[in-house]
């Protein structure tokens, strides 16, 4: 096996490039969890919602990989067909959210902390499905 050098800048940018998903995804989940909290039934209708269950689907498969056999990790099941699923859905949430809150007016601080959150996400599974990660695909 070879190794290449890779420019500091390009390894750099990755590096950001999944800090500022992980934090992204860190927000999302947090808030959301606090707006289910404070504003009860009524969470649904804010724009970070749908980005929200997007997050809170990659939970999905963990029941089901738990139920596996380890020894089928590499094999298509129902746990690594849910993976592939809600990974693909991942991005398509954060898109969908991206647009509701675009067309709210007026933005709160909130609001836009939450439209940054979900464009950290979305540049981070861009950068995921170029490298070929995304969807994550256990079968192949």
């Amino acid at each position: 096996q070879t190794y290449e050098r890779v420019p500091l800048v390009m390894l750099a940018s990755l590096w950001l490039s999944l800090a500022a998903g992980l934090l992204g995804m860190a927000w999302l989940l947090v808030m959301g969890i606090a707006r289910i909290v404070v504003h009860g039934r009524a969470w649904w209708k804010h724009p970070a919602a749908i980005p929200w269950i997007g997050i809170a689907a990659l939970l999905l498969p963990v029941p089901l990989f738990l139920r596996q056999s380890f020894m089928a990790m590499g094999d298509f099941t129902p746990a690594s067909a849910t993976l592939a699923v809600v990974t693909v859905l991942l991005p398509l949430t954060m898109l969908a959210g991206l647009i509701i809150a675009l067309r709210r007016r007026p933005w709160s601080t909130t609001a836009i902390v939450d439209a940054l959150a979900m464009v950290a996400v979305l540049q981070w599974t861009l950068v995921l499905a170029c490298w070929g990660l995304l969807p994550l695909r256990l079968w192949s």
